[in-house]
């Protein structure tokens, strides 16, 4: 007989054995609940390790964090739910095969033959011949009706769990979680159903479609500017890519889960071999695109991410061509198959990120469908192939890799070392399409693409023209060709607006010939007639601000050849016109700084007073003074042949302000100060065309501005900013402390027409039509 204490001890082992089997009698855990699906009123999940039922019928958003434990009032927690279980199967009924009768008796018993397994899904084997090894007559083959591909027809009333089988357009479809009335025709990767690819009624994919890859993502400087991506058809042959679809994620302005945005390619749209199609968001209203770059001006359509998202090229039997997703984005491909594992790191967006992208680097490697065959770098090249490292700097500042201007260097596929540019010089290149015609001033002078390459060259800058065939047949970077530009058809007018109308086309019109990897390194420059529609002399060109496209329309003025002098007023002109116009690219202003034209001691292209007539050539005498004096009709200068190295000479100087003038006040100017710049024993600035040197000072409104201010030089040259694709500082690499950094043209591929200069038309002693 056991004492009281023997039978205590076994009371709470009993109990203790009962608790250890309630344990082992713990509930499997139902499937993990995740965010994204709609979970439907009495639906069971689990989630760490406890099991739930949903009390009433709601959708996990993604980044909500509704999970069970955190929604009491959406969940009903069961217990604790053992992750090990599994649920115990069906134990088969055994099939037991038909004797086998021999065909021929035998007093020898055969030795049964223990036939393998079969699935349930396949015809058996017939009855084995009396041989060592039985050798079936008939291939084994699946049932042609597979019950897994037949399904109901789907109905908008019925409402279906997770798991359900529907078939709609010649597919099946399953459900992924509870839904009524979602057309799964129409669901995408985050919708209710998804379609079940063993059982697709699609169409063989055209030859090629293994070698279309999506090898580009970039973002704009903001979200709600969309994006591009770039895909290339690594195959040998031309592919067809019209009908395919492109889908991505709309991750701004929107709750989770974000709409998904669906753009189907237009008819007629090819990918040469080996070669590239671009995708861009635009915020034209009307855009205009090419062969290699397709703009969609649609919100709901064109390409968008922010620092999250994915890119699904989906062919026109509904099947992935491509899928890449990247940061924390939880899209599923339409195709399970196209993406294994986790995601590429998030794309950076902002200021600091522009020029950057997510690319698959070249020489491209097998497709792996994953993480590792992307990576970020620093220079996007839309159009080409991706040579940029991981690691690429730009240490001069130019907006050009430091690799890609070294022999066998590249950026973009361009081989910018043959091209001319070299590694711890600053280089700009700069595209020149022209327009031939009577007028000479529509095609560029050698002497004057000449006359800017040398003032940029006094300051350690490179300056690269392509004028393609006009000097040289072929490539030939002394003579300007490059390679790249082209006689245009000559029009009377040109523009720097997208129209219609067919009088007045736009340069970016023109620009869509030109090669797309050229977008982020070259400027962009049209030599045409004028800017007005009836052909007649006008503003001598006009340019973005700052940006890379700029139009000289020097037509109309006419210009001449016919004399040694005219032919040098036409070089000047053109000289002066180029460098203003490229001047604005660089994000200079009629002031530098401001846009207060004619200020005399801003001695600069990029004032009126100098952009034709230069700028002198020593400032401590009144050479420059000399072009105030003309413009307002003091001093005897009759025209501009009257100047010192003037237009008519072949020593007139362009330049841009190295800013060292001090300032002139307006309100009490001193005629011996002469621009601020110091003068010579006897030079003076005769504003007043008395006629003498005034000691006393006086007021005087020399910018014709409507007020007495303080006149202020710029130093252009340490200001001027040359990468216009990416975040950039100053020339030299060495931000000025009195100079704010100026926000450069985000994302040219995208958003290629920029702000434009404000021109105006020349005062009339400028001008030869006029003069």
């Amino acid at each position: 007989m056991q004492t009281l204490s023997q039978r205590l001890r076994t009371v709470l082992a009993l109990a203790s054995f009962g608790l250890a089997a309630a344990a082992a009698q713990a509930a499997p855990c139902e499937p993990p609940w995740q965010e994204g699906p709609s979970y439907a009123a009495g639906q069971l999940s689990s989630y760490a390790g406890h099991n739930y039922q949903a009390l009433v019928t709601h959708i996990a958003y993604i980044g909500a964090n509704w999970n069970p434990p955190a929604t009491p009032t959406l969940w009903r927690d069961l217990g604790n739910c053992d992750s090990s279980a599994t649920p115990v199967p069906a134990t088969p009924t055994p099939v037991t095969p038909a004797p086998v009768t021999p065909t021929t008796p035998s007093p020898v018993s055969p030795t049964p033959i223990t036939p393998s397994p079969l699935p349930p899904t396949l015809t058996p084997s017939p009855s084995p011949q009396p041989t060592s090894t039985p050798v079936p007559t008939t291939p084994i083959t699946p049932t042609p009706a597979n019950s897994n591909c037949q399904a109901a027809a789907w109905n908008a009333t019925t409402a279906y769990t997770g798991g359900a089988r529907v078939s709609a357009g010649n597919n099946i479809y399953q459900a992924r979680w509870w839904t009524q009335g979602n057309d799964p025709t129409q669901s995408d990767a985050w919708g209710p159903w998804s379609i079940v690819s063993e059982c697709a009624n699609v169409p063989t994919e055209p030859p090629g479609t293994d070698k279309i890859v999506i090898t580009e993502l970039a973002a704009a400087n903001n979200a709600a500017e969309g994006a591009w991506l770039e895909i290339h058809n690594a195959g040998d042959t031309e592919y067809d890519l019209s009908g395919a679809m492109l889908r991505t994620r709309r991750t701004y302005d929107c709750l989770p889960p974000c709409p998904v945005n669906q753009y189907t390619v237009p008819a007629g749209t090819r990918i040469a071999a080996r070669g590239f199609l671009v995708i861009a968001a635009t915020a034209d209203p009307n855009p205009h695109s090419s062969s290699t770059l397709l703009y969609v001006a649609d919100p709901a359509q064109y390409p968008a991410w922010s620092s999250a998202g994915y890119a699904e090229l989906l062919s026109k039997a509904g099947r992935t061509i491509d899928f890449v997703r990247f940061g924390d984005d939880l899209a599923q491909p339409t195709t399970a198959t196209a993406w294994i594992g986790s995601n590429v790191a998030q794309l950076p967006i902002g200021r600091a990120a522009l020029g950057k992208s997510l690319v698959r680097p070249f020489p491209l490697q097998p497709d792996s469908n994953a993480a590792a065959d992307w990576r970020l770098v620093p220079f996007s090249t839309p159009g080409g192939v991706n040579d940029v490292a991981a690691d690429a700097v730009d240490s001069d500042n130019d907006g050009i890799p430091d690799a890609a201007k070294r022999p066998g260097g590249s950026y973009g596929g361009i081989d910018f070392y043959a091209l001319g540019a070299r590694p711890g010089r600053r280089d700009v290149f700069i595209q020149v399409d022209w327009m031939p015609s009577s007028d000479p001033a529509t095609t560029p002078r050698k002497e004057a693409l000449d006359l800017v390459v040398a003032a940029f060259a006094r300051r350690g800058i490179a300056l690269h023209f392509d004028a393609g065939t006009l000097f040289s047949p072929s490539l030939n970077p002394a003579l300007y060709n490059l390679g790249g530009g082209r006689a245009l058809t000559y029009t009377p007018c040109v523009s720097m607006n997208w129209t219609t109308s067919t009088e007045c086309p736009s340069i970016y019109e023109y620009k869509l010939g030109v090669d797309v990897r050229r977008r982020q390194s070259f400027h962009y420059l049209v030599f045409g007639g004028s800017q007005n529609g009836d052909g007649s002399g006008g503003s001598s060109g006009r340019a973005e601000l700052p940006g890379n496209d700029l139009i000289v329309t020097l037509g109309g003025w006419q210009l001449s050849t016919a004399t040694p002098t005219d032919l040098q007023i036409l070089i000047n002109y053109q000289a002066g016109t180029i460098m203003h116009e490229l001047g604005h690219n660089l994000g200079l202003f009629h002031g530098g700084d401001d846009g207060n034209n004619n200020k005399p001691n801003y001695l600069s292209v990029m004032n009126y007073l100098y952009q034709l007539t230069g700028v002198g050539n020593d400032a401590k005498t009144d050479e420059a003074v000399q072009r105030w004096y003309a413009a307002h009709g003091i001093g005897g200068y009759g025209g501009y042949c009257a100047l010192a190295n003037g237009p008519c000479t072949t020593t007139m100087n362009i330049d841009f302000s190295d800013g060292s003038g001090t300032a002139l006040n307006e309100g009490a100017l001193k005629e011996a100060d002469l621009l601020g710049r110091g003068a010579y024993a006897g030079v003076y600035a005769d504003w007043n065309d008395n006629k003498y040197a005034d000691a006393a000072t006086y007021a005087l409104d020399l910018s014709q501005d409507g007020s007495n201010a303080v006149l202020r030089d710029y130093n252009d040259w340490a200001n001027i900013q040359l990468p216009f694709a990416r975040y950039g500082s100053v020339l030299n690499g060495q931000q000025s402390t009195s100079v704010t950094p100026k926000a450069v043209v985000p994302n040219p591929v995208q958003q290629d027409k920029q702000r434009l200069s404000d021109e105006a038309p020349h005062p009339a002693w400028q001008v030869p039509a006029k003069h």
